[in-house]
């Protein structure tokens, strides 16, 4: 327990990070992306690493053109900046790598989202100063990836494998969860308008921004039923499914109340998003397991 408590900030600090990495690209739309941004579920049975885990397009053979791994102490972790316009900066632990290598799409929920790691070993928390660096040729592609981040995921996939020896594979499975869905015809979501020039923001994985307006207010532009159910999967500490149905890219304004709850229950009432029509309701949400085969201390520099 004290491993997620101790990962909160530190998810924070990474998600600002690939926000800054994927706002390029984000900034330049002037509307929303079509459907095809939607993320493929899982598909059943196991694969080596190496293999395309689910069905995210990740280019495998990106690779950083020189990797510096050191460990350090938990205690004297700096602030670093993740991804950087040039390569990869951070201080991080090797839990944090895994899951930016086959998860960087749910990094606001990796501590209770669609993916776990079964039983891992206790290495896994140990803590990495991590300095890559893109060849010259790729920069311009590093700059440009998109919001699931593929270049980064494929870069990381290679230090595990060539520099901790990580064997991984995966499973299907179901966790308890909630589902994201309607209330009856009562929604109330403003649809964006064709055309619409996004502001400035924090880029979505849909292709919208969000904007923070004041203490823990959001607004959100071009946005999928998606984007709303990772935001709340952070903030609800559980995996959150969108089951509304609704396909389509939405402005709306989320804010937590003034007295939240820290209660597990009282938890799902801190975001109200009855006011848009919408609800959660807990059930079984599709997820996906990560076994780890083998993993060993970083070869030298």
């Amino acid at each position: 327990m004290s491993h997620s408590l101790n990962l909160r900030p530190n998810l924070l600090l990474l998600a600002a990070a690939l926000v800054v990495l994927a706002a390029p690209a984000a900034n330049a739309q002037t509307r929303p992306p079509a459907a095809s941004a939607q993320p493929v579920p899982a598909q059943g049975g196991t694969a080596a690493h190496g293999d395309k885990f689910g069905a995210e397009s990740v280019k495998k053979d990106f690779k950083f053109e020189v990797v510096s791994i050191r460990p350090v102490s938990p205690q004297s972790t700096a602030e670093r900046p993740g991804p950087t316009p040039d390569g990869f900066d951070a201080q991080i632990p090797l839990y944090n790598m895994i899951m930016l290598a086959y998860a960087p799409e749910e990094f606001l929920a990796w501590l209770n989202g669609p993916t776990r790691i079964s039983n891992p070993p206790q290495s896994i928390w140990d803590h990495y100063e991590i300095n890559a660096r893109v060849a010259d040729e790729d920069r311009e592609a590093w700059r440009n990836q998109g919001n699931r981040h593929e270049l980064l995921s494929s870069a990381l996939r290679d230090v595990l494998k060539e520099r901790f020896k990580l064997v991984i594979h995966e499973h299907p499975g179901e966790f308890p969860g909630l589902h994201l869905v309607t209330m009856g015809k009562g929604v109330k979501l403003k649809a964006t308008p064709p055309g619409f020039v996004l502001p400035p923001g924090g880029a979505l994985r849909s292709g919208g921004v969000t904007v923070s307006e004041a203490a823990f207010r959001w607004h959100y532009y071009g946005a999928s039923m998606e984007d709303l159910a990772a935001f709340l999967s952070f903030n609800t500490r559980l995996p959150v499914q969108d089951s509304t149905g609704l396909t389509g890219r939405y402005d709306f304004v989320i804010q937590r109340i003034s007295d939240p709850s820290s209660d597990y229950n009282g938890v799902l009432d801190n975001w109200p998003i009855g006011q848009l029509g919408l609800a959660l309701k807990p059930g079984k949400v599709p997820g996906r397991t990560l076994i780890i085969d083998h993993i060993e201390k970083p070869t030298e520099n």
